[in-house]
């Protein structure tokens, strides 16, 4: 006759006490238990084990609809189950709404007062951390709030364009006047000629006017018209195969 022992208790369960809804691969574990041939887990509700099934080592997600609740194990062979470990309580947060951000007078502000990292083209800003960033850069900028260690979305996207007149060595551009009733000229100076593409995005990034194809040779001009277009400050973007210029222009009708 063969007699086998039951596992002994289980020891404390290590893992993080708290997380944000969506997060995933959050790893847990215990000591390994003696005699214990498979481990049983309790886990909170609406948490998944994606690795680790039966051993002393889980690897879990906290997808939407996970709530807060409690970890534990106990060991298991043919005996039975062993005495569970203590509970480990885990605070499951939701993840904050992300902020609303605005452009006035240069500077691009935050919804939210506190929590804030600033982003360009999806880059995180070392240190832009306050409710508000004055731009230095041209680019889409994004901003994100942190709250009880749990990251929001991306902000709604602005893309700022740093006022004046941008040229490389072999195309220059200008345009005027500016501000301007919603006329608006653009003269290109190009040694060949080449096909641009205009575009005019408002104040919180949206496009709101495009003029492709446009064949312009030296010293050519062009007359965009945004009569249509609220007062406010818009940003013309001027494309072709080697070059991107940006420049800020303010409508008032």
């Amino acid at each position: 006759m063969t007699v086998n022992q039951p596992p002994d208790a289980a020891g404390l369960i290590t893992g993080p006490d708290h997380a944000c809804s969506g997060d995933t691969g959050l790893n847990y574990f215990t000591d390994p238990i003696l005699n214990a041939t498979s481990y049983a887990w309790t886990i909170p509700p609406g948490a998944v084990i994606t690795s680790g099934i039966g051993t002393n080592s889980l690897v879990i997600d906290f997808p939407a609809g996970a709530v807060s609740g409690f970890f534990q194990v106990s060991g298991v062979n043919n005996c039975g189950n062993g005495t569970s470990s203590p509970s480990l309580e885990v605070t499951i947060y939701q993840k904050p709404s992300p902020p609303a951000i605005t452009f006035v007078n240069d500077t691009l502000f935050s919804s939210s007062m506190e929590g804030n990292q600033w982003y360009l083209n999806q880059n995180l800003i070392s240190g832009a951390t306050a409710s508000y960033f004055v731009p230095g850069t041209t680019g889409y900028y994004t901003c994100t709030k942190t709250l009880n260690g749990c990251i929001s979305d991306f902000s709604n996207s602005i893309y700022v364009a740093i006022s004046g007149v941008e040229e490389s060595d072999d195309v220059k551009w200008m345009i005027f006047p500016n501000p301007n009733n919603g006329a608006t000229n653009l003269i290109i100076s190009a040694p060949n000629q080449e096909d641009f593409t205009i575009k005019v995005y408002n104040n919180s990034g949206t496009l709101v006017a495009e003029m492709k194809n446009i064949r312009m040779n030296y010293a050519d001009e062009c007359r965009i018209d945004l009569h249509y277009l609220p007062d406010g400050i818009y940003y013309i973007i001027l494309i072709d195969e080697k070059h991107v210029f940006h420049q800020k222009i303010i409508v008032k009708n």
